[in-house]
């Protein structure tokens, strides 16, 4: 089928979903029983945070990943040994191009970054921190010439998520040469309902491709000749083909809540061997305290003490006296 081995040691479903939308998931439905491949991911981001490409490269496959923004790029290159990083912008033609950075006013990165000028306005006027920077732009042509991609039966997937210049990456890709069996496009304006995926879509229905399913969010394409592939993509998540996979941020927090009642629990105990201690203390503070009293009691019990009353009774005599002087 496709020209692919198929492999059958990896589970049937995922345990975590690592990407924003479940695409992860839906890609898995697909690709698990297939011999590791390759991928480019065209805006890559982050190598764990909403990857899609996450639980394939933990699995064997590896591929391009193209990522403008430098901190990105960075992680990138650090995470993912196996893979090219490539810190460029693709687009339609070589050259440069603005990126406007986008994070929020403590200076978080919102994943939002564009080079898309109306959208880093509209991003300001929310309240979002904007930095530009210059970066190279290339053509996918050029990025994926000499590479895996040029074989169909290897080349898994491509997956464009570029904050608005979907379709200006795809003008710059032949795709007579580079087959993807599966595109994944990012088909909405930034935090937006607005569709964006009209001029991208028609490239790919002009080049042989068919339209699988819209996510919210995505659009998926699959290669005309993939056809068992294009329907069962086209399924809704569900618990019968998917499992019940978990969000990569509810484990994170779930971690950190772990991670702080641990911390709380060890405070526990520390407090308790305080307590402890002072009892302890105490304890032995009154012992001291009965063993004084005691002591004391036997002195004026003791013989001695009954015959030297007298001497006691002058005593204190001789001392009135002399206040009184």
């Amino acid at each position: 089928m496709l020209g692919c081995r198929f492999v059958t040691d990896r589970p049937e479903h995922l345990a975590i979903s690592w990407a924003q939308q479940w695409e992860d998931v839906r890609l898995w439905r697909v690709l698990r029983h297939r011999t590791p491949g390759f991928y480019v991911d065209v805006g890559a981001m982050d190598p764990v945070i909403d990857s899609v490409t996450k639980v394939f490269y933990d699995h064997g496959w590896h591929g391009i990943d193209i990522e403008p923004h430098p901190a990105h790029a960075a992680a990138l290159r650090s995470a993912r040994a196996r893979d090219v990083v490539e810190e460029t912008a693709a687009d339609a033609t070589e050259g440069s191009v603005a990126l406007h950075l986008v994070a929020t006013r403590d200076g978080d990165d919102t994943g939002l970054s564009t080079t898309v000028e109306r959208h880093a306005r509209r991003h300001a006027t929310e309240g979002m921190s904007i930095r530009t920077i210059d970066v190279r732009t290339a053509p996918l042509t050029e990025l994926l010439a000499g590479t895996e991609a040029e074989d169909p039966a290897a080349f898994h997937f491509l997956k464009i998520d570029v904050e608005g210049r979907e379709a200006a990456v795809l003008r710059g890709m032949d795709l007579d040469r580079f087959r993807p069996m599966v595109v994944v496009l990012e088909a909405r304006e930034p935090n937006r309902p607005t569709d964006a995926y009209g001029a991208a879509e028609d490239l790919l229905l002009g080049s042989a491709y068919r339209f699988s399913t819209d996510d919210g969010i995505n659009r998926w394409y699959v290669r005309e000749d993939a056809t068992g592939v294009l329907d069962a993509l086209a399924l809704e998540i569900n618990p019968v083909t998917d499992g019940s996979p978990r969000r990569w941020a509810d484990v994170a927090r779930e971690d950190e809540l772990r991670a702080e009642v641990a911390r709380l629990e060890a405070r526990i105990a520390e407090l308790r061997a305080d307590v402890s201690a002072l009892h302890a203390a105490s304890r032995g503070a009154q012992d001291d305290l009965e063993r004084v009293t005691e002591d004391l009691r036997s002195v004026q019990r003791s013989r001695s003490w009954r015959l030297t009353a007298p001497l006691r009774a002058v005593v204190r005599g001789l001392r009135g006296q002399g206040g009184r002087a």
